[in-house]
This record gives C-alpha cells, sequence and structure tokens, in this order.
C-alpha cells in the first residue's frame, strides 16, 4: 500500500473509530487510491469540523505528511498534505471538509439534511448513488453556472429516486427543479437558475445566508492578502547554472497543484517600470539579443549614477510585488522568478553598478521575502561548459558569492545542478512544500 492509500485508510479509520458522523461527496471514486491531481470533498456536521483538522493533521504527522497548506471560508475548510515516499514518489493529499454545501457562502444543503441519507459504499460512507449525483450536480451548477459534462453524465446514469427529486424541489423550487431534472435528459440553458435560487435561499433564511456570504467574502476575498494561498519562488545563480532548465521542469511536474495548473513564469524583474535604456530610445531598448551574450559589455556607472539605477530599479520591486505578485499569490497561483533583485547584490554589473557599491546590499532587505529562493550551483567548470557569457574568473567569483548569499538567508536552498535534473527537481519540491507547518 502506497502513502497515499495508506493516509486516505488511515483517516477512514480515524474518522470510524471516533464514530464520526460523515459522508464523502466527491473524489473518492478509487478509495482507498486518489487520483492524481484530483481532491476528495466531504461533508461533516459544524460542530465536528475541529476534531476532522485535528484528525488529518494527526494522521499527517505520524505518516510523515506535511500540511503545507490550509484554508477556511465559510462552510469549508481546505487541506493540504504532502510527502516524498520510500519509493522516491510525490504525494498529495487534497481535503475538503464542508459542513454545507453551499454557493458563494450561501447555504443550500445543510449536514443535518445530508447525513441521515449515508449508507456505506466500498469501504466509505457515502450518499446513495442518485443523491450523490444530485449534490454533486447542484453543486457546480450552482457555482459555476452549468452542470459540467462529467457530472451531468454521473447524474443521468445514476438516475432519479423520490428522495433525490425531493431534494432537488427542496433546494431549488418546483419550477426551476423541473428545469434542472429535465436537463439531465436534454441538455438547457440553465445559467440563471444559480443565480435565482440564491436569491430565493436568501429570502428564505436572510440572516444565516447574509452571515455565510461574509464569511465566504472574507475567506476567499480578503484573507488571502494576508495569508497568501500560492507560492512565490525565486531562481538565483549565475548565467549557465542551469536556472531555466529547473524552473521548465518544476512547472511541468507541480503546476496542476496550484488552481488546476495556473503558473506564472517571470525574468528578472515585475516590469512595473520600463527598461532605464528604453527611457532615452523611444521606448525600446538600446540592446539586441545579440547583446546579452556579453551581459557585462557596457562599463558601471560612477558612484552617484549608481545609486540612480540602483534606486529606479527597486522600486520597481517594490512597488511590483504588491500589484504583481500578492494578487496572483491571493488566487493560488505559482509564479516563479528567474532570477531577482539578488542579482544587482552579486552582480551589480550586469546592470551598469559599481562594483562594491553598499546600495543594493541595503535596500535588498526591505524587499518581500519570496516563500522559497533557490540558489543553482555547479563547479564552475561545469557551469563554463554550458555557457561561456562570463570570464572564468568571474564565474567563479559568482559562484562563491552565491553560496555565500545563498547561506546567510534563511529561506534559500542550496541546489547543486551538477547532478541529474530530476533528483534536482525533486529537492526542490519537497523544499516547496515541506516548508512551515500551515
Amino acid at each position: 500500500m502506497g502513502a497515499g492509500e495508506q493516509f486516505f485508510t488511515s483517516f477512514v479509520d480515524a474518522l470510524n473509530t471516533s464514530e464520526t458522523r460523515h459522508v464523502f461527496l466527491r473524489g473518492h471514486g478509487v478509495f482507498p487510491s486518489i487520483a492524481s491531481g484530483s481532491d476528495v470533498d466531504m461533508l461533516v456536521h459544524p460542530r465536528d469540523r475541529s476534531s476532522v483538522e485535528s484528525d488529518f493533521r494527526r494522521i499527517a504527522g505520524e505518516l510523515g505528511f506535511h500540511v503545507w497548506q490550509r484554508s477556511r471560508s465559510g462552510f469549508l475548510t481546505r487541506l493540504f498534505a504532502y510527502a516524498f515516499d520510500a519509493e522516491g514518489q510525490h504525494v498529495f493529499i487534497d481535503f475538503d471538509i464542508h459542513t454545507s454545501e453551499a454557493s458563494f457562502g450561501i447555504p443550500y444543503l445543510t449536514a443535518e439534511a445530508l447525513l441521515d441519507h449515508s449508507v456505506e459504499r466500498g469501504g466509505l460512507r457515502c450518499l446513495p448513488l442518485p443523491m450523490e449525483a444530485a449534490v454533486n450536480g447542484l453543486g457546480h451548477l450552482f457555482m459555476g453556472g452549468a452542470i459540467p459534462s462529467k457530472y451531468h453524465e454521473a447524474w443521468r446514469k445514476a438516475g432519479t429516486t423520490e428522495d433525490s427529486i425531493r431534494l432537488v424541489q427542496t433546494v431549488a423550487g418546483s419550477k426551476d427543479a423541473g428545469l434542472i431534472l429535465a436537463s439531465l435528459e436534454q441538455q438547457q440553458d440553465l445559467s440563471t437558475v444559480g443565480p435565482r435560487v440564491r436569491r430565493r435561499l436568501f429570502r428564505r433564511n436572510p440572516l444565516r445566508s447574509l452571515f455565510g456570504f461574509i464569511a465566504f467574502g472574507f475567506g476567499e476575498r480578503i484573507k488571502p492578502w494576508f495569508s497568501p494561498r500560492g507560492r512565490f519562488l525565486i531562481f538565483a545563480g549565475t548565467d549557465g547554472s542551469g536556472k531555466t532548465t529547473l524552473v521548465k521542469e518544476l512547472i511541468d511536474r507541480v503546476g496542476p497543484r496550484f488552481r488546476d495548473g495556473e503558473v506564472e513564469q517571470h525574468h528578472l524583474r515585475p516590469k512595473v517600470l520600463p527598461q532605464i535604456s528604453s527611457l532615452f530610445h523611444g521606448g525600446k531598448p538600446a540592446y539586441s539579443i545579440e547583446d546579452m551574450d556579453d551581459p557585462h559589455r557596457s562599463p558601471p556607472s560612477g558612484f552617484l549614477g549608481s545609486c540612480l539605477r540602483t534606486m529606479y530599479y527597486w522600486v520597481d520591486y517594490l512597488v511590483g510585488y504588491p500589484m504583481r505578485i500578492l494578487p496572483r499569490r491571493r488566487r493560488n497561483t505559482l509564479t516563479v522568478y528567474d532570477r531577482w533583485f539578488y542579482d544587482h547584490v552579486v552582480d551589480p554589473r550586469r546592470f551598469r553598478i559599481a562594483s562594491g557599491h553598499p546600495l543594493p546590499g541595503f535596500l535588498q532587505r526591505f524587499l518581500a521575502k519570496p516563500d522559497c529562493l533557490f540558489v543553482c550551483t555547479a563547479k564552475p567548470e561545469k557551469i563554463l561548459e554550458r555557457k561561456q557569457e562570463l570570464a572564468p574568473e568571474e564565474v567563479a567569483r559568482q559562484v562563491e558569492k552565491f553560496q555565500e548569499f545563498a547561506a546567510a538567508h534563511p529561506k534559500a536552498t542550496l541546489v547543486d545542478t551538477t547532478g541529474e535534473v530530476d533528483d534536482c527537481v525533486d529537492q526542490i519540491i519537497q523544499a516547496v512544500f515541506g516548508g512551515a507547518a500551515a
């Protein structure tokens, strides 16, 4: 039994041992396995939510999993756990714990309304198939405006019973329930049903709906600004250290963990401000693609000019984080930068800043810190085999400086790219998902 199967089985055993009333709603069809890239949704009574989360965390600790993210909005708590198992596999466990089925925080199916219908199926407490299909179809309809084909087909195949029809009628009212049930046989436009049902539910129980909507809005729209869900990663290192290769491999492998694969890859800086040279050349950079093969082609500016250059680009990073990066992190996006302001500290000449200038090192401490900083390194001779953009002595100097920088930075991981790419990416993934507890 793999680590994922062992986790799921142990979690279900804990629920049964404590006699916690619960039903699994979605993502449990291959129990005890968990489908890759999928999450498991379950419903519990509100008074049991804390104990269920406690069981999840306890089992994670016992089995060597790390709870790398936890979020709560209204009636929903999301828990994400990760482990690197003995077979060298990255195992992700994503659980959504509901205390009510809700649409934008407005509850329409409470735990009390569903838990009494639970039955045992495939070793789990679930709803009867027709009712489970109805609950899942309604959830996607009310939140997304349509029933996805996957859930439409599951509902059509499961059919309807008196209980499932009564459930739809209780939630949607007779007229809209008729439209929804008719769509099982012939597709219809149901885009107006969700808003209409939400208004009906709001009028039925305005106080609870209002509190649910506020809790949902706070959890989904406000709290993530202060406790971001996404990950902000920076890759640093000299030219030829392997940054670009590792960034590509990382995104390919872990991108699906973030908003269905939403990732952003950037180079060097947020670019809220234009390149300095473009300010004096009609909005276009004053260098060509060929010039980029010689990053030290231009002499550095004097002390004052270096101050101005440093301050200009520092402002770009300072305002670029809240404008370009934090909004993505709020939406659970993976944002990766190949280079960052740290290059101004280690390789100032690349930006025409005088070597040894004190300002870059002073200013960098006031910028937002990444979740993880990966400093890519290798022996100078290995780097020179990959790229010959810098002189050998400059490559050796930068390798040493970047290693010193990694040793001093609290969130830095030194990645020796001399080895296999897969091994390096394994090390990076463990650092990304195995950090401070959520």
